[in-house]
């Protein structure tokens, strides 16, 4: 088996066959393009060929074995995050016999700190109408955040700390055997936008792909892909 040094790359050039259809957009809400030889092709992003990578079947079985082996956890790439951890702290507010109905303020101000690191920010306009990016944790560092933020004193008081600050320090604590899943040392956060969660360096580059021939511009519907969407969906969040 070859066995690289570091600092060797590797780079692997393939040919794909797509249905018909234009896998991601620009800005613009535009299917992306480039001229290659003269020529306008379309082009779809590296998260689509990551997206596409996650989601194979070696790859699900390759995260089954680190978990069994190692403990790792797995990748959510996500808007929902600040819902999750809500949910979270509400049911270990159950879980202690009180109702979180008398928690709402403190929890709903905890949650709307991590909430803005998903607002798209164009210059000085802020996007406050839905329009969101998606960014990567994995499931440990989930937890770890809600760990940190909720606490129970001796006398069985809660308090619910602010976000922000946590989230600031949250890099400290990570390592390979630590807060990060294999998903996120491989594949980094997805994003380069937020001020809290600093891009992860990795291992993987994958380039934008082209089409081989000439092609026309058509309407587009691929958007980026939030994995808790089907649960939020459920719960009816």
């Amino acid at each position: 088996m070859f066995k690289p040094n570091p600092g060797y790359r590797i780079e692997l050039h393939i040919l794909k066959s797509h249905a018909v259809s234009n896998l991601n957009r620009d800005g613009m809400n535009n299917p992306k393009s480039v001229y290659i030889g003269g020529r306008r092709r379309l082009r779809h992003s590296s998260q689509s060929e990551k997206f596409s990578i996650r989601h194979s079947d070696i790859f699900q079985q390759f995260l089954e074995e680190a978990n069994l082996t190692y403990g790792a956890t797995r990748m959510v790439r996500t808007r929902h995050a600040a819902e999750l951890i809500k949910k979270m702290i509400e049911g270990r507010i159950s879980e202690l016999n009180k109702d979180p109905e008398i928690y709402k303020e403190e929890i709903n101000l905890c949650t709307n700190s991590i909430q803005d690191i998903f607002i798209q920010n164009h210059g000085n306009m802020r996007n406050t109408e839905g329009i969101t990016q998606l960014i990567a944790f994995s499931e440990a560092e989930i937890k770890f955040l809600v760990d940190t933020i909720f606490e129970v004193k001796a006398n069985e008081d809660i308090i619910i700390k602010d976000i922000s600050e946590t989230i600031k320090h949250l890099g400290k604590s990570r390592s390979s055997c630590g807060l990060l899943s294999p998903e996120v040392q491989l594949f980094g956060r997805f994003t380069t936008s937020s001020s809290f969660f600093k891009n992860v360096e990795t291992p993987l580059q994958v380039s934008h792909g082209f089409t081989v021939h000439e092609a026309s511009i058509e309407l587009d519907y691929w958007t980026a892909a939030d994995d808790l969407n089907k649960e939020m969906n459920k719960s009816g969040g």
